[in-house]
């Protein structure tokens, strides 16, 4: 089962691709279903194109997301809490595998992602500076 994070990502991606367009990244993805849905979205003019090109259950999941409706909440909140749910999971990932390699960046994610985390107690719009650093470190220390 794909996470629903991931999941509300590219719900988004679908439906207000404006408001993922400028940080969304194949490498925030960890699901493999997920990844391969967001490849054919992204490598497709539309929806109904991506659709047509992914297999098995990306495609379910894509045609699900297509007709499921997103929240009526206010755009830069949604964008803000997109992108700090997102990147949270995909940023521990990177800063596990950097400390497994002795990799002094570690402690880098480590202090972005308290600075996010901190950030969002406070709001979501608060936290996502510091989580488009984070999807910066991410989409360049990491392969797709």
């Amino acid at each position: 089962m794909v996470d629903r994070r991931e999941e509300d990502a590219l719900r988004w991606a679908i439906h207000q691709p404006e408001l993922v367009v400028d940080w969304i990244d194949a490498s925030l993805f960890v699901d493999p279903i997920a990844r391969e849905a967001f490849s054919a979205l992204w490598s497709a003019e539309d929806v109904p194109e991506a659709i047509e090109s992914a297999e098995g259950p990306a495609r379910s999941l894509l045609e699900r997301l297509a007709v499921e409706e997103p929240s009526d909440d206010e755009p830069e909140t949604v964008r803000a809490r997109l992108v700090v749910n997102i990147v949270g999971p995909a940023a521990e990932r990177l800063r596990a595998r950097l400390l497994a390699d002795g990799d002094e960046r570690a402690m880098e994610i480590a202090r972005l992602l308290d600075s996010m985390y901190n950030g969002v107690s406070a709001g979501w719009a608060t936290g996502e500076g510091a989580a488009m650093q984070l999807v910066r470190c991410i989409s360049s220390w990491t392969t797709n």
